[in-house]
């Protein structure tokens, strides 16, 4: 039996985890963990091959990484995704390049501009889709305050929330209470 970890595209939901946990099931691969991105097996590798468990998570628009650089983008976004959706809010508020730096031991500079290279945008706009796809699903739920979602966030105040709202999406916060027409985008789908 081997033990790896695979590094896993376009992973960004429960659902996902749920995907991929039925696939490796159906190929009787043992789970050690799992993570949103990350994937650590036990198999036997003369019974399964690589390419199988990727085939089978291509059924479902996921994929394997081989890639050194396209692994650390997937965890920068790891990263930014568990900051947004578990409201890690001292982490917010930290500078995102030392929190980042930090968590992933490289130099800031080297990691923005290999998440600018693959992604075709930076970690600060990243990360501000991020945030406003995530005031999208708070405001549809309607549990909170602009206040409340505003402090959630680490904004500095509403006023600047329903700016960078505005700005993304080209309507105010109102406006999308209103008619909700605004769609809004899967995480694996944002950048």
């Amino acid at each position: 039996m081997a033990t790896k970890t695979v590094y896993i595209k376009n992973m960004c939901c429960s659902r996902c985890l749920t995907v991929v946990r039925m696939e490796m099931g159906k190929l009787n691969i043992e789970i050690v963990a799992i993570t949103l991105g990350e994937l650590k097996i036990r198999y036997n590798p003369k019974a399964i091959a690589i390419y199988q468990i990727s085939k089978a998570l291509e059924k479902h628009e996921l994929g394997i990484i081989e890639n050194k650089e396209a692994i650390t983008v997937v965890r920068i976004k790891q990263l930014l995704y568990g900051l947004v959706q578990n409201n890690i809010d001292d982490n917010l508020e930290k500078k995102n390049s030392k929190f980042i730096s930090e968590q992933l031991g490289q130099n800031y500079s080297y990691l923005s501009r290999l998440f600018t290279k693959h992604e075709n945008t930076t970690i600060e706009k990243y990360l501000i889709l991020l945030k406003i796809e995530r005031v999208k699903e708070l405001l549809e739920y309607d549990e909170q305050t602009l206040s409340g979602i505003s402090k959630l966030l680490a904004y500095s105040s509403t006023q600047h929330l329903s700016r960078q709202f505005k700005l993304t999406t080209g309507i105010s916060i109102s406006e999308y209470k209103k008619f909700l027409q605004v769609r809004r985008m899967p995480h694996d789908k944002i950048g």
